[in-house]
């Protein structure tokens, strides 16, 4: 494999297990709330995380900057996760996973807005295709309801904690930074879980159940956010987003092989897309000069 390409690589296996993991959650579910889900999955996320830290990396976690940042960040992550399950109680699970990934869109234009970076042609034609590509994946787009604008919210929530995670990920350690963002999405999950459900602790004991907290915790959630932080040391936000548009592919790929679903044409088509948008998007796109002119242009400034 190419260093070139290594950390496209590393953010395609990170999309790979969100992707693959969705069933695994949408089982798991259905036996336990989402929030409850949610918050035990980022404790053993954290306790996993911290132990890790503690015995290999060493880093201190109680960097000032890092609580800030890490907090911050872990609260956008939290409201894109809150927002996305209440949306599914208004609209389908197709439109939500549609405007959610619309974020991929959000991405280019947080980041030039707080962060003045600018948005390149390769970057803008990976954007269209990727949501061109949703659109067709996740079915036909009809209407707008009260679920719809909460999932084009949680876009924006999981837009903003990928813009600032490119921002902060070079100021902080990666180790102590991820730990904070774990920390506040368990701390919010448990307060929603508090607030808007009842659990009873034996779901705890069902396979389903901690079979899902167990993988969750450690591919897609330490993983993942770790490698994440990692790798936009050295990628930019905005591609990134466009990378993390597979993981409605992934997921359709394990619901075929999980559940037996097949995708459409249609949704074949969409897939289509947003693998060209990714590749769109890596191309340098850059137009070779012609060595006689240069020469020509530095001797008439001369």
């Amino acid at each position: 494999m190419s260093r070139r390409f290594l950390p496209e690589f590393i953010l395609i296996s990170v999309t790979f297990f969100w992707g693959v993991t969705f069933v695994v959650v949408q089982n798991a579910i259905k036996a336990i709330p989402p929030y409850s889900f949610l918050a035990i999955r980022f404790f053993v996320a954290f306790l996993l995380l911290w132990l890790i830290n503690k015995l290999f990396v060493k880093e201190n976690i109680w960097n000032w900057t890092a609580i800030k940042s890490g907090a911050l960040i872990g609260f956008f992550l939290f409201l894109g996760f809150a927002l996305q399950t209440f949306s599914l109680l208004y609209t389908t699970s197709g439109k939500s996973g549609f405007f959610t990934g619309m974020n991929v869109a959000f991405v280019p234009f947080v980041a030039l807005l707080f962060f003045r970076h600018r948005i390149k042609i390769p970057t803008l034609i990976g954007v269209i295709c990727s949501v061109i590509g949703l659109y067709f994946l996740s079915g036909s787009i009809t209407g707008m309801n009260i679920g719809d604008v909460l999932a084009l919210g949680c876009a924006l929530a999981f837009a903003i904690q990928i813009a600032l995670t490119g921002h902060f990920t070079n100021k902080v350690g990666t180790y102590t930074f991820v730990i904070w963002q774990l920390i506040t999405v368990t701390v919010l999950s448990g307060i929603s879980s508090l607030c808007f459900e009842s659990v009873k602790i034996d779901v705890l004991g069902k396979p389903v159940v901690w079979t899902a907290i167990l993988i969750t915790s450690a591919l897609a959630t330490v993983y993942a956010f770790v490698a994440q932080t990692i790798v936009q040391k050295k990628v930019p936000s905005a591609r990134v987003a466009i990378i993390f548009t597979l993981e409605p592919v992934f997921a359709a790929i394990g619901d075929y092989y999980v559940n037996g679903i097949t995708l459409s044409n249609e949704e074949l088509f969409g897939c289509s897309i947003i693998i060209l948008g990714i590749l769109l998007a890596e191309i340098p796109w850059k137009i070779k000069k012609d060595p006689t002119i240069s020469s020509t242009s530095l001797s008439e400034t001369k």
